[in-house]
C-alpha cells in the first residue's frame, strides 16, 4: 500500500469517527425528568397548595426545579415540558384559560439567581369536563435562540402564573406530581439539584419535597476532542489533496 493510500485511509477513519461522534451528540437527551407516560396524581380541591402555580392579591406562588450538569460536558437546551392541570369553575365569573410563564435561571448558592433565558408564556385550557379531579396535560416550552448550559453549572427551570386574579385566584395551574412508586424521582444525564417554591413572587425561595412531573430535553455540545478530531481530519484531507497535486504535476 502506497503512502498516499495510507494517508487516505487515515483520513477516512478520522472523518468517520468524527461523523459518528457528531451524529450521536446531535440526538436529544433527557437532562433530567420523568417518564411522562406514567401516571401522575390528578388535581383535587383538597390538593396540597405547594403544587400550584398561583397568583392572587395575597400571594404569588411559583415553583422551580434545579439541575446540576456533569463537569466537562455542556448541553444546548431544547425543551422543557411540565404536566399541568388547569383548575377553574363552570361559573361565568371565571376565565376559561390560564397563562403560565417559564424561564431558566442561573444558580446562586442553591437558589434562583440571574435570568438566563425567558421561555415565554403558554396558554392552558381545561380538559373537559370542568370538574375535579382535573386531568393534567403536557405543556412544552422551547426557544428559537440557542441557550447553552455549561458543564458543571447548576440551573433552575421555573414556572409562574402570568395572570393575576383577585377573588379565590381561579383559574390556576396545578403542576402535578408523580404517582407514588418507581420513577418518582427524576433522572437523566444531570443530577437533580432539588425543587424550590416561593409564595412572594420570587423574593424568598424554600425547598420543596414534591417531585413535580416534568422533563428537560437537551442536545450535547461537541467536546473539545471532537473539534480537535475534526481539525485533524481536515488537515489530513488537505495534505492528501496537496500530495496528489504534486504527484500529478
Amino acid at each position: 500500500m502506497s503512502r498516499v493510500h495510507r494517508i487516505k485511509g487515515l483520513a477516512g477513519l478520522a472523518i468517520a469517527a468524527m461523523l459518528v461522534t457528531a451524529t450521536s451528540s446531535a440526538h436529544a437527551l433527557t437532562l433530567i425528568g420523568h417518564d411522562l407516560t406514567q401516571p401522575v396524581v390528578p388535581y383535587a380541591w383538597d390538593a396540597v397548595p405547594a403544587t400550584d402555580i398561583h397568583w392572587t392579591d395575597a400571594y404569588d406562588i411559583r415553583k422551580a426545579v434545579g439541575v446540576t450538569l456533569p463537569s466537562g460536558r455542556s448541553y444546548q437546551f431544547e425543551s422543557f415540558t411540565a404536566m399541568l392541570a388547569m383548575v377553574t369553575s363552570q361559573g361565568s365569573d371565571y376565565l376559561k384559560t390560564e397563562q403560565v410563564h417559564a424561564a431558566i435561571y442561573r444558580d446562586a448558592s442553591g437558589q434562583l439567581g440571574t435570568l438566563l433565558a425567558d421561555l415565554g408564556t403558554r396558554e392552558l385550557t381545561p380538559l373537559q369536563p370542568i370538574q375535579s379531579p382535573f386531568a393534567a396535560q403536557a405543556v412544552t416550552w422551547a426557544t428559537a435562540a440557542p441557550v447553552l448550559l455549561q458543564g458543571g453549572g447548576s440551573y433552575w427551570f421555573a414556572l409562574n402564573d402570568a395572570s393575576q386574579y383577585s377573588e379565590f385566584g381561579i383559574p390556576l395551574a396545578h403542576w402535578t406530581i408523580m404517582d407514588s412508586g418507581a420513577g418518582t424521582v427524576p433522572t437523566g444525564v444531570a443530577a437533580l439539584a432539588g425543587y424550590r417554591i416561593t409564595s412572594d413572587g420570587g423574593a424568598n425561595w424554600s425547598s420543596s419535597s414534591f417531585y413535580n412531573a416534568m422533563q428537560i430535553e437537551v442536545t450535547a455540545v461537541p467536546e473539545p476532542q471532537t473539534l480537535a478530531l475534526l481539525l485533524a481530519g481536515l488537515g489530513i484531507v488537505g495534505a492528501v489533496a496537496r500530495r496528489q497535486r504534486l504527484v500529478s504535476v
